[in-house]
Formats: structure tokens, C-alpha cells, sequence
């Protein structure tokens, strides 16, 4: 088992981390240390990853653990950019053996959880064809939620390359994005009132915590910093705002989930990067369930996955790509088309959609 996970990070290092020279050092070492990664495969069979080990030290480190580690991280340190990764990567081996005691309950329970708040890039365009095509309010069901910090993505102000922009452009969160391709979306009509805010997810974090705040923070890579600040901001937003976030699984809470929303209000559910961790039997039912709402009453589907995982084919895309999707349900009748191809944090959209 040692030696595939060793791979794991490996393959990791060399494909994942090729711009983020302290985490390619770091996980290039963990490769060849056999105690860390014997540390590492006693997280559950599914979270034995690269990111969980990561971002525990880093919830180490920002809680305060003294360890000259710290200094290696932009995040801690205050440096604007990470110091030696090679040293940056002997320190992480020996700070997960000399705090090795901390780091085993958090390998144990946690879950690595993404509120990458830049994908504001990709649901606001496909929000606005929603309010083009005559939807003016929306219940917005956000499934795989995490803190449920997406569930506030009106909040947030986009920018795009081309001059195009979108949401609230005074908020204290701003994403930058590319925008290139054949059109560009349209927000001459503005965006859908999102007048209700759930998610699910089988693991929520609850921003009233601190230690669940600190958490998502840890699994933002430590040399981002943009990143890091747009996160914190985030929460301040979803504090406020307070969207209600739901413990529970795919596919089975899906219809309850919405059995209760006002029936004048149109249900958006949103999955991004989500049925990638699914199995096939998993993805089937969640489609099935969704499509079960969407022939009660009017619902759409936004989708930012990969191609081989989304619930129908699409054409014109790399099996690495992630493709913005949507199925659609008016009268019970369903429609399914790509928009666009995205990154997965929102860094770029090429916009397809005529």
C-alpha cells in the first residue's frame, strides 16, 4: 500500500505542482519517507491524498504550532513568496514526526474541503442565461457545499479579460478571470434574485467555528496568498449572509432537500467538482434524482465536472477538460448542453455557448 501511495505523490509533485515550487518539494519528499507516509495511509480509504497530509500541517502552523516551518510559508510568515523549497521540504518531514500526535486526529477525521470562491467566474455567466431566458428568482441548492461559501456567489464582484463584468463589483471579494472563445457570455439582463440559499454536503463545516474556519484555510496551498485573502473574505460574507447548509449524502438527500421550497421559486442545484468523487452507481442515482424534481416542477442543473463524469455526453472536449454544463427541466421535458470550458478554480472561461 506504501508504495502506491508513494506514487500517489509523486504523480502529484510532478503533474499538480509545477508552479507551486514549495508544495512540488514537499510532496516529492513525503514520496521517500516511509514513516510520513505511513502517517498518511492511516486516513480513510477515500481522503488518502496528497492534500489532506498538506493541509494538516498547515492547520498546524495556523494555529500557532512553534516550528521553523512556519517561516517557510507565505500564509504564516507574511512573506510575499515562499523561501527554499528544499529546505521548506526537510522541516515538513520533521515537523510531521515531532507533531505527529497533532497531526493524527485530523488525518483521522477530516476531509480536505474546497470553497474555491473564484468559481463565482464560472456560475454567474451561466446564472445569467437563467435570467435571460425569463427566471427572475431561484432557489439555489448547492451539492458537495462545503461551508457553503458558493451559496453566495451574487455577493462576490467577477472581472473578466474582455471588460465584461459581473455581480456585486463593490464587495470585498473580487475574481479576475480570463475570457476567451468563439462568444462571451451575456449579463445585459443581470442575474436571477437568489432568493434561497441550501446546500449539502456529508461533512459541512460550520463557519461559526474557529477551528472549522481555520481548516478551510488550511487547504488553500500556502504560497497563494490572493487565494487566501479572497477566502477569508468570503467568510465574513457567508456570516452574514448565513446560508443554511445540510448534513447528508448524494444521491439520497437530493429530493428532500427541496421538498419544502416555495413553488414559485425556480431550483437551481449546483455541483462543481463533485461527481468526480462519486462512483458510477453514486453519479446515476444523483442524476436520477435530480431529474425526478425536474419533472415536478421547473428546475435547472448548472455542472462544472469533467466530460467522462457529467450525466450526458457532450462533444468537443478533452477527457482533462472541466466543461460548464447544464441540464434543464421546463414541463418535465429535459435539455442538456455544455457552455463553456472552464478551469476548475475560475481562472478562465472560454465561453462556447452561441
Amino acid at each position: 500500500m506504501l508504495d502506491d501511495l508513494a506514487a500517489k505523490f509523486r504523480t502529484f509533485s510532478e503533474l499538480h505542482c509545477a508552479q507551486t515550487p514549495l508544495y512540488r518539494a514537499i510532496t516529492a519528499a513525503i514520496a521517500t519517507d516511509e514513516r510520513v507516509l505511513e502517517m498518511a495511509a492511516r486516513s480513510p480509504e477515500g481522503q488518502r491524498v496528497p492534500n489532506l497530509i498538506l493541509a494538516a500541517v498547515h492547520d498546524r502552523l495556523l494555529a500557532g504550532a512553534a516550528h521553523p516551518l512556519a517561516e517557510m510559508y507565505p500564509s504564516v510568515s507574511g512573506a510575499t513568496r515562499a523561501a527554499d523549497p528544499a529546505r521548506a521540504a526537510a522541516l515538513f518531514l520533521d515537523f510531521c514526526v515531532t507533531h505527529e500526535a497533532e497531526l493524527a486526529p485530523i488525518l483521522a477525521t477530516r476531509a480536505t474541503q474546497t470553497n474555491e470562491v473564484g468559481r463565482a467566474a464560472i456560475i454567474l455567466p451561466a446564472l445569467a442565461q437563467l435570467k435571460r431566458a425569463g427566471i427572475d428568482r431561484v432557489a439555489l441548492i448547492d451539492l458537495g457545499t462545503s461551508a457553503g461559501l458558493n451559496l453566495c456567489v451574487d455577493r462576490y464582484g467577477v472581472r473578466y479579460s474582455s471588460g465584461l463584468a459581473a455581480g456585486e463589483l463593490a464587495s470585498t471579494v473580487q475574481v479576475n478571470a480570463e475570457l476567451f472563445g468563439p462568444h462571451a457570455p451575456s449579463f445585459d439582463r443581470g442575474l436571477p434574485e437568489i432568493a434561497l440559499r441550501r446546500g449539502l454536503d456529508q461533512s459541512p463545516l460550520d463557519l461559526g467555528r474557529a477551528d472549522d474556519q481555520r481548516w478551510l484555510l488550511a487547504c488553500v496551498w500556502p504560497d497563494q496568498l490572493e487565494r487566501f485573502g479572497r477566502l477569508r473574505a468570503a467568510i465574513e460574507i457567508a456570516k452574514r449572509e448565513r446560508p443554511l447548509v445540510v448534513q447528508g449524502s448524494l444521491p439520497g438527500d437530493v429530493e428532500s432537500l427541496v421538498a419544502d421550497v416555495d413553488p414559485s421559486l425556480h431550483v437551481v442545484f449546483l455541483t462543481t467538482w463533485v461527481l468526480a468523487y462519486l462512483s458510477d452507481a453514486e453519479r446515476a442515482a444523483t442524476d436520477a434524482a435530480v431529474a425526478r424534481v425536474g419533472a415536478r416542477r421547473e428546475t435547472s442543473w448548472i455542472l462544472a465536472e469533467v466530460p467522462g463524469k457529467l450525466p450526458f455526453e457532450v462533444q468537443g472536449f478533452e477527457a482533462h477538460d472541466t466543461v460548464l454544463a447544464w441540464a434543464r427541466w421546463r414541463g418535465s421535458e429535459r435539455t442538456d448542453a455544455s457552455l463553456a470550458r472552464v478551469h476548475g478554480h475560475g481562472t478562465f472561461v472560454e465561453w462556447r455557448q452561441a
